[in-house]
């Protein structure tokens, strides 16, 4: 007895291992247009708050549920749903709304809820408008920047949207150019446009013109703030500086290599500390 005990033991001691190594081995699953992919090469992918796999193709968008995939195709004869079959870039807002950005530069807005997209303009004319930019304020607003026609903000109450647009011109309301790189807000819930041609302040949805320096015309492409204090850069790697406490711009230091000033359009800023902020520039190495 105490010989087939020992083996029992053994022979258990051997299995089990086995059976919990074979439990925790990772299942590969191979999903291609055969499976209802509407195109096998996918440029963007995201997980939404409910769990679904939202898939952006080259010939459409797709929603994978684990089990079944939709397609989501252009309809010419609706102006709110897709303007383009490929697709760039997928966000998702705070409400749940599925942002959509195609190889046109073209932004849709989708509702999970209803199951459509949502009417963000009233005019025909502004469906047609490219937008590169997407981002999320406080108030869960979006903000959408261009290249050539701005950028609108979009608020949302119930399943309405309502767009406010801000461009380069004559008006009190203009910003200081059509060329928007970025859009940030701050701790004091300021929003900020960073432009071809300086910085723009934009508060309770009308535009302050804040003088930077001598020369307003410069491109600014990134901003970080920290200890209450924002931090511009520019593309010559200037940096400027806004004091929250006494709102007012203050001038800082160049970003230099071999004492040359850098020039370039590829920044990453992150904190060091409570007291340091990297700045990272595409083959300068980090400040």
């Amino acid at each position: 007895m105490r010989i087939k005990a020992t083996i029992w033991i053994a022979f258990f001691a051997t299995i089990l291992p086995l059976a919990i190594y074979a439990e925790n081995q990772p299942t590969i699953e191979h999903i291609t247009s055969n499976n209802g992919l509407s195109h096998n090469t996918i440029r963007y992918m995201l997980q939404d708050k409910t769990g679904f796999l939202w898939f952006g193709t080259l010939n459409g968008l797709d929603r994978y549920d684990g089990l079944k995939i939709k397609n989501f195709k252009l309809d010419p004869s609706n102006m709110t749903t897709l303007s383009s079959e490929k697709i760039k870039e997928l966000h998702q807002d705070s409400y749940g709304h599925i942002w959509v950005r195609t190889y046109r530069d073209m932004m849709h807005c989708y509702d999970p809820t209803t199951e459509s997209f949502v009417q963000i303009y009233e005019d025909k004319a502004d469906f047609l408008v490219k937008h590169n930019l997407y981002y999320e304020d406080k108030q869960k607003n979006i903000w959408l920047g261009s290249v050539s026609t701005g950028c609108v903000k979009i608020s949302f109450s119930g399943e309405k949207a309502t767009a406010q647009t801000f461009k380069a011109g004559s008006g009190q309301n203009s910003i200081s150019s059509n060329a928007v790189n970025d859009i940030f807000q701050d701790s004091h819930f300021n929003n900020w446009v960073l432009t071809s041609k300086g910085i723009c302040l934009i508060k309770n949805n009308q535009v302050i013109k804040l003088r930077q320096d001598k020369n307003n015309n410069i491109s600014y492409i990134k901003a970080y703030e920290l200890n209450k204090k924002i931090y511009f850069v520019s593309i010559n790697g200037d940096i400027m500086v806004y004091n929250l406490g006494t709102e007012k711009f203050e001038r800082f230091v160049a970003l230099k290599f071999s004492n040359k000033v850098v020039q370039t359009s590829t920044f990453q800023i992150a904190t060091l500390g409570a007291t340091k902020i990297l700045v990272s520039i595409q083959r300068k190495g980090l400040y």
